[in-house]
């Protein structure tokens, strides 16, 4: 059997981007700009939370998205936005798909749209399956934590 593995990543035109990677039993996470330190160190991925990732894989069709998507596919160009990529590999399935500002149709994956809907299920399935909100709520609370103290140290000094 092979290890499951899998990339999901978004990259804004004009701000930053981010990744989500497993790798080795680890959830890895990597962010630029307004995505940087969303997280601290990486998120230990237990088999029963990857099973339920895979199963919202099954769920949203991801298996048979195209590998790519664009405005053009519907008559529209955008000039700015979005790329967006999601590559999976779990034993003889794989996925490697990707989009410019385009996405699979929430009603047909095989179609494009403008809308993000597909992609932001599949975004929350991710972010359900292993409990990504709750190492969101860590970090910022730390970072606070810090702030206080720090502006605490400055007002002692003063």
């Amino acid at each position: 059997m092979i290890d499951p593995c899998f990339e999901l990543g978004f990259s804004l035109e004009l701000g930053g981007q981010y990744s989500w990677r497993l790798k080795e039993g680890e959830l890895r996470y990597r962010g630029t700009r307004e995505y940087a330190g969303l997280i601290e160190g990486r998120i230990p991925a237990s088999d029963e939370q990857v099973e339920c990732f895979v199963a919202a894989l099954d769920l949203l069709d991801t298996w048979n998205w195209r590998d790519d998507y664009h405005p053009q596919d519907v008559q529209m160009d955008v000039l700015d936005g979005g790329h967006w990529w999601f590559k999976a590999k779990l034993n003889d399935r794989v996925c490697n798909t990707a989009g410019e500002n385009a996405y699979p149709s929430y009603h047909d994956p095989r179609q494009t749209t403008l809308n993000p809907e597909r992609f932001e299920l599949l975004r929350a399935g991710l972010y359900e399956a292993f409990q990504i909100e709750h190492f969101i709520y860590q970090a910022r609370w730390r970072q606070q934590q810090a702030e206080r103290l720090a502006s605490d140290e400055t007002s002692s000094q003063e």
